[in-house]
C-alpha cells in the first residue's frame, strides 16, 4: 500500500494505492494514528488508486470513522471506484462515510495569529468577572469544597482529617469536579477524588487559589511551527481579549522540550501526552489590588501568573463542536494521573520550565476581588 499525506484547504489528504488488504489496514490504520497525534481532525482518504477492500480494511473505516466523530472531527472518502463504491454501498459504509469536506467558519470567532503559531478567540460570549480568593492556612490546612462551579490550586491533600493529612501535603489541582493531588515528597503516586456532597475524602489547602464561577469565554489554539509555553499562550490570549487579569483553565496535547524539570516523570524529552491546568495570570495594566492579593512578593508591575497542571497519558484531545469543561475533565481523569506539578510561578522562579502546547482549548474569565 503507498500512502502519500498531503495537507490541502484546512484538511489532511491521504492519498492511497494498492490493495486495502490485511497489510495496506494496518499501514492506513498507522497513518491515521500519525495524523491524529498531529492534530489534524479533518481528514480525506484519496482512494482513487485502491483496486481491493478486504473486511480488514472496512474494519479500520469503521473504527477511524468513529475515533473522528468522537473529536467532532470529519472523516470521508474521494474517488472511490466504481467496485469499491459498490461494495461500500453493500455493506451500509458509502453513506456513513460519504460526507461533505466542506467547513465554514464559524461566527463571532477571531484568528489571532502569533509568531509561529495561532488561537481562535470566541468573541460571542460576555459574563462576570470571577471573585478570587487566596487560603493561607498553614500547617493545619483549610477544608475546601470543590463542586464543578470551584476551581482551585496550590499546596493541599486529600484525607479524612488534619491528621491522616499531616505530611502530605503537595502540589494540588481541582478542576471540575475533580481534585487531584501528589505528596511534595515519597514514591507514591499521585490521586484524584470526584466530588460528592459527603466530600470524602475532604480537601485539605495549606495554601492555594479559589476562583468560583463558570469560565464562559473559549479560545482554541494550535502550537503550529513554535508551540508556545504556557505563559506564552496566556499573555497572548489576555493581550488579545483586552484583559488585565484572569483565570483560566487549559485542556491541551503538549510535548516536552529541552532539560526542564517540570511535567511527568519518565515521559522523556519528546513523549507527547495531555495536561489539566488551570491558573491566574495579570499583564502590567493588572489593578493594583488584584496584584496585591495574587502576587504579593512581586513588587514590578509586569506580567505575572500561577499556573498548576495534572498530567495524562497521550490520545487525541478533542476540539471541535461543543466542547464542555466538566466532559473534558471528566474524559481526561479517565485516564492514568500521571503527575501534578506547578508550572509556572511567578513569585518563585520565572517561566513554566520546558513544556510547550501542541493544540487545546483554554477556558477564561476576568477576575476580580472577592
Amino acid at each position: 500500500m503507498e500512502i502519500i499525506p498531503e495537507e490541502k484547504g484546512g484538511r489532511l489528504v491521504i492519498r492511497l494505492a494498492g490493495r486495502f488488504d490485511a497489510e495496506g489496514a494496518k499501514a492506513v490504520a498507522g497513518a491515521l494514528d500519525r495524523a491524529l497525534a498531529a492534530g489534524h481532525h479533518a481528514v480525506e482518504l484519496e482512494m482513487g488508486g485502491v483496486d481491493y477492500l478486504s473486511s480488514a480494511g472496512m474494519k479500520v473505516l469503521i473504527l477511524y470513522h468513529r475515533k473522528f466523530s468522537q473529536l467532532r472531527g470529519q472523516f470521508f472518502l474521494s474517488s472511490v471506484n466504481d467496485r469499491i463504491g459498490r461494495i461500500l454501498e453493500i455493506t451500509g459504509l458509502y453513506s456513513l462515510l460519504e460526507i461533505s469536506p466542506g467547513r465554514e467558519a464559524e461566527p463571532g470567532v477571531r484568528r489571532v495569529p502569533c509568531d509561529g503559531w495561532s488561537f481562535s478567540l470566541d468573541e460571542t460570549e460576555g459574563g462576570a468577572a470571577l471573585p478570587v480568593t487566596v487560603v493561607r492556612a498553614g500547617e493545619g490546612g483549610t477544608i475546601l469544597p470543590f463542586p464543578p462551579t470551584l476551581t482551585a490550586f496550590g499546596n493541599g491533600a486529600l484525607g479524612y482529617d488534619a491528621a491522616d493529612c499531616a505530611g502530605r501535603y503537595g502540589p494540588f489541582l481541582a478542576v471540575g469536579g475533580f481534585a487531584a493531588c501528589r505528596l511534595a515528597q515519597g514514591d507514591e503516586a499521585p490521586d484524584y477524588v470526584e466530588y460528592a456532597e459527603a466530600e470524602i475524602p475532604r480537601l485539605h489547602v495549606q495554601d492555594g487559589i479559589g476562583l468560583a464561577g463558570g469560565f464562559v469565554r473559549k479560545a482554541m489554539f494550535n502550537g503550529g511551527t513554535a508551540p508556545p509555553a504556557v505563559d506564552v499562550l496566556v499573555q497572548a490570549l489576555l493581550e488579545a481579549a483586552g484583559l488585565p487579569a484572569a483565570g483560566f483553565i487549559i485542556a491541551a496535547e503538549y510535548r516536552r522540550t529541552g532539560d526542564g524539570e517540570t511535567g511527568p516523570s519518565g515521559c522523556g524529552d519528546t513523549a507527547p501526552g495531555l495536561l489539566l491546568a488551570a491558573g491566574v495570570a495579570g499583564t502590567g495594566s493588572m489593578p493594583d489590588p488584584v496584584r496585591v492579593l495574587l502576587f504579593p512578593r512581586i513588587p514590578s508591575a509586569g506580567p505575572a501568573s500561577h499556573v498548576y497542571a495534572a498530567f495524562f497519558p497521550y490520545s487525541p484531545l478533542r476540539q471541535r463542536g461543543p466542547v464542555r469543561l466538566k466532559e473534558t475533565a471528566a474524559t481526561l481523569f479517565t485516564g492514568d494521573l500521571l503527575e501534578i506539578a506547578c508550572l509556572a510561578d511567578t513569585e518563585k522562579r520565572p517561566g513554566p520550565g520546558a513544556i510547550r502546547l501542541l493544540r487545546g482549548i483554554i477556558w477564561f474569565a476576568p477576575i476580580r476581588e472577592p
